[in-house]
């Protein structure tokens, strides 16, 4: 069957529209109807068997089912009616009839894949740098970095701020007795509670030494000034310490004793 020549109706229409590396194809429908009534453009681009006419469109497209008759105009991006190869279908409404429009759309479609490839990359990124500063510096810290609210700073900004220590007492002499398994319990157990009880109080942790942790506050938001943050969380750390102090001595567990440092300074600051 000879091809026709690209009616004025389509040739206007794809002027507004931006091809891919293929030619189009064009069917134009008797109105109303899925029946072929001319074929156009080339065929071998987009499907292995050329549509025959006065034949319904649906037998050689499967998308469209259920989609023709046209009742208004539509489109269908990034069908893929071939291997390796994406269209774009557009049905189009026309006084005397309708047409169906495929255009090559693989090129973009594949770039569209790889963009979202990047983006689930990145959310994934962003997603273990939440998890990472959460576990340091706590969800509302977190959120704030993340919202740009806190800047990371790598050239050093001075901020007045307080610093809580926290060690266990007599832990190395502990750790030499001890199995070291148990001595592992023993340690997530007493930085759980201490750990907490500094991010509960808006608190950032700098650094975990062994037994002891060094906290910073007046970093985040808080209602309190930092000093107040600080000494509510080392004064919860005592409570939090004394209630596991007394699970431990029920099961006949070594319980230990904390050492608490405060102190206010205004430090050079930096990512």
């Amino acid at each position: 069957m000879s091809q026709a020549a690209i009616p004025e109706y389509i040739h206007q229409w794809l002027l507004n529209y931006r091809l891919g590396n293929l030619s189009p194809a064009w069917i134009q429908l008797k109105k109303g109807t899925a029946w072929v009534q001319l074929i156009g453009g080339q065929w071998a681009d987009y499907f292995n068997n050329e549509p025959i006419l006065n034949t319904d469109i649906s037998i050689y497209c499967d998308v469209l089912q259920g989609m023709v008759p046209i009742q208004e105009s539509f489109e269908l991006p990034h069908m893929q009616l071939m291997d390796n190869q994406y269209t774009n279908i557009i049905a189009l409404t026309d006084e005397t009839c309708d047409w169906l429009l495929f255009l090559d759309a693989t090129q973009s479609t594949l770039e569209l894949q790889q963009y979202q490839q990047v983006a689930n990359e990145l959310n994934l990124l962003k997603d273990q740098l939440d998890r990472t500063l959460s576990r340091h510096v706590g969800q509302e810290v977190t959120q704030l970095t993340m919202d740009g609210k806190i800047k990371l700073n790598s050239n050093g900004e001075r901020k007045e701020i307080s610093t809580l220590f926290v060690d266990i007492r007599g832990f190395t002499h502990y750790n030499e007795k001890v199995d070291a398994q148990e001595v592992m319990n023993t340690l997530n157990a007493y930085m759980h509670e201490m750990l907490q009880s500094i991010l509960d109080n808006h608190g950032i942790i700098d650094k975990i030494m062994g037994d002891g942790v060094m906290a910073i506050f007046g970093i985040a938001n808080s209602q309190n000034n930092h000093v107040e943050d600080a000494f509510q969380a080392g004064l919860s750390i005592q409570q939090r310490i004394q209630t596991l102090n007394t699970q431990r001595a029920k099961t006949k567990r070594k319980y230990s004793v904390l050492g608490l440092v405060l102190q206010q300074v205004k430090p050079c600051l930096a990512s």
